[in-house]
């Protein structure tokens, strides 16, 4: 038995399924204690259902600063003051780890603005495991729905002086650890092109037992999953069903762990009216809700842009439910193309066609649902 130290901070969605998933198996075996940073009235319930699993679960108070409009365009040089005070934060976290003697630590990622990688791993002196998800670099990709647009020169210049040096932060971090895991092998080679470090694959999972087949009759129903982000591809979903002829078009679901009602929803509201596609968005589904909706619908949609792994694929895998995916990121490494779904390119068109296809071809598609699940069952367990 080791005694280990967890360290996350997560928002809803994919990583933080994966950090509690790997934490309970963990605790099996071991004696784990769990460190988490939190900002004033943050929501902990999801880190609170760990308490029978773990031994500790050390919450640690972080300090922001912001400022309201019409001054709102200067909290980009506030970030600064906000990372020296988090650096500070992550400094007493690591020393108050290294006192309590654990073999090692395992880290996950900190999601404070962009920081992934936190600099525990830089102050520990315990040996540490950092579990990246993907890289740094990927949260600076073009989002033209992205929170930071101005044409105000100062903002510009402040933008660039913020996305060097969380950038040289991350970097200086995660090549401190003594080893890093990822994901898949697409998120490997992104790694050691963006910190010329060598990582380890270690594939996450999913429940066979609670994702599973309901037996429930199926509506003319499609789900996309993920966060209201651009790189999510929503809209691609949305598009790809406009080209569906109207008596065969599917409702289209959206789920997302988190609300957001921002300018990408809205968008995406305008595409579904333009298109004749109706759409319903969802949030902060428990399990068996999420269980339920992927037994109802007729197939998943991942029109993700570089997705670095997709536990959504298996997920619905695990439910008979077939995945129409867009072949770029990780998610080629889970579907076996016209096996248990289909891979595609990021074409409107291409999308269109194999969702139609599956629609149209019931008994296909049931036979790839049933394929799914035992590939699923056979590789994909935790």
């Amino acid at each position: 038995m080791m005694k280990i130290a967890v360290f996350q901070k997560l928002v809803k969605g994919g990583a933080q399924r994966a950090f509690i998933e790997l934490t309970k198996f963990l605790s099996k075996d071991h004696y784990v204690d769990i460190y988490t940073i939190y900002f004033e009235k943050e929501d902990l319930s999801e880190l609170i259902l760990l308490n029978k699993y773990v031994k500790n679960i050390f919450k640690f108070r972080c300090v922001r600063f912001y400022l309201k409009s019409p001054f709102g365009f200067l909290n980009i040089f506030v970030n600064f003051i906000n990372l020296y005070f988090l650096d500070r934060l992550y400094f007493q976290i690591a020393k108050n780890i290294d006192l309590k003697n654990y073999d090692l630590v395992l880290s996950h990622a900190s999601y404070f603005d962009f920081i992934h990688a936190p600099a525990i791993l830089r102050y520990l002196s315990t040996r540490c495991i950092y579990y990246c998800q993907e890289p740094f670099s990927r949260c600076f990709e073009k989002d033209p729905f992205s929170k930071f647009h101005s044409n105000n020169p100062l903002y510009l210049i402040g933008y660039k002086l913020y996305r060097f040096l969380f950038y040289k932060y991350d970097y200086f971090n995660v090549r401190h650890a003594d080893l890093v895991l990822c994901n898949s092998y697409y998120t490997k080679e992104h790694i050691y092109k963006e910190y010329m470090i060598s990582s380890k694959v270690n594939y996450l999972g999913v429940d066979i037992e609670r994702f599973r087949p309901l037996d429930l009759e199926r509506e003319n129903l499609v789900l996309s999953i993920g966060h209201l982000d651009y790189r999510k591809g929503h809209h691609l979903a949305i598009e790809a069903l406009g080209e569906i002829p109207f008596d065969l078009r599917p409702r289209l679901i959206i789920i997302s762990p988190l609300s957001k009602d921002g300018p990408y929803k809205q968008y995406l509201e305008h595409l579904a009216r333009i298109k004749g596609v109706e759409i319903s968005f969802y949030k902060d589904l428990v399990d068996d809700e999420l269980i339920f909706l992927y037994n109802k619908a007729k197939l998943t949609v991942c029109a993700y842009i570089k997705e670095p792994f997709g536990l959504v694929c298996l997920e619905s895998l695990a439910c008979s439910t077939p995945v129409v995916a867009v072949e770029g990121g990780g998610l080629k490494e889970i579907i076996i193309n016209n096996e248990n779904g289909i891979l595609v390119r990021a074409d409107v068109k291409e999308i269109a066609s194999a969702i139609e296809y599956l629609l149209k071809n019931e008994s296909i598609r049931k036979i790839m649902g049933d394929k799914a699940r035992s590939y699923i069952i056979e590789r994909w367990g935790w």
